[in-house]
């Protein structure tokens, strides 16, 4: 699709899809709109390239890492008022890291599709990463990454045993969350270069 963006940050519809707008902002920003009027319902998704690919080794598992610190305050959020602020709106949101990508989604009534836009781009770009906040995770990131150890279907431990065994020279070899070494012993920072767009975690 990276041949339909209009340039200049003005949405202009593209001929890929009925109700399909796009744009490029001057930032390197890629906006999709996709109207649907059957209910009265809009969804805001941002996708970022950051994923456990593109990681370096001392620092594997720590994209969604930072998913999860991605939500736990601002300079005007608290960590419970991202969740609170969607409930208030009638909303629901979520987020997960992949290969690639990590999304972060938030569902909501088409009226508070302000809300939803507001609640993602403080986080995504006001984000303080406060280090005490940060070291409680690790143990939530490992045992979120257990507790895949006892499913053994989808993306359990048949599915990480199948990609290491697969992709034995492939970044595809390692897990998304990381192995708990990584997690619970990496220095980690985080780098928003220009204030543009949210980087790979750095040493």
């Amino acid at each position: 699709m990276s041949d339909h963006f209009a340039s200049g940050g003005r949405l202009a519809a593209s001929g890929l899809a009925h109700g399909l707008h796009t744009a490029k902002l001057p930032n390197g920003l890629k906006v999709i709109i996709k109207e649907d009027h059957r209910t009265p319902v809009a969804i805001c998704n941002v996708w970022v390239r950051v994923g456990s690919n593109r990681e370096p080794d001392a620092l594997r598992g720590w994209s969604h890492g930072i998913e999860h610190m991605l939500f736990k305050g601002t300079a005007g959020r608290d960590e419970g008022d991202f969740a609170n602020e969607v409930a208030e709106a009638g909303g629901s949101t979520n987020a997960g890291t992949g290969y690639e990508t990590t999304n972060y989604h938030i569902t909501t009534p088409a009226a508070a599709l302000p809300t939803a836009v507001d609640i993602l781009a403080d986080a995504l770009f006001h984000s303080t990463f406060e280090p005490d906040s940060l070291d409680a995770e690790r143990q939530v990131l490992v045992h979120e990454n257990h507790m895949y150890d006892d499913i053994p279907f989808g993306f359990g431990i048949t599915w990480r045993w199948g990609m290491e065994l697969t992709f034995d020279r492939s970044p595809y070899h390692h897990p998304i969350g990381g192995r708990d070494e990584n997690l619970l012993s990496a220095a980690v920072r985080t780098s928003w270069p220009s204030g543009d767009q949210p980087t790979a975690p750095t040493t």
